[in-house]
């Protein structure tokens, strides 16, 4: 997931992946184009990624004054190996 508003991950099982099952990011190289706002990540399986990193990870360079995770929604999912929240300025409803 980079920049988009209201996405919804619902009901999926990530299984096999090789380095995360989902990376939520933005690039900060393109200025005009901010970190993805108003996204859930609803009642899904998170396996273990093959090479053995994180199952969700959402990338630490939003901690810019101007930026931040903002209105995400993160329930009733069940992961096998630990998500990696980067980031003073992560905001979470919900789990995780």
């Amino acid at each position: 997931v980079a920049q988009g508003d209201g996405v919804t991950i619902l009901n999926s099982h990530f299984t096999r992946c090789a380095v995360f099952d989902v990376f939520v990011t933005w690039w900060y190289f393109w200025p005009k184009v901010g970190p993805p706002t108003h996204f859930s990540i609803l009642n899904n399986v998170f396996e273990k990624t093959t090479d053995g990193y994180y199952s969700l990870k959402f990338a630490g360079y939003v901690d810019l004054a101007h930026l931040a995770w903002t209105d995400v929604t993160i329930k009733g999912n069940v992961f096998r190996q630990g998500p990696n929240y980067e980031g003073r300025r992560v905001r979470f409803a919900g789990q995780p």
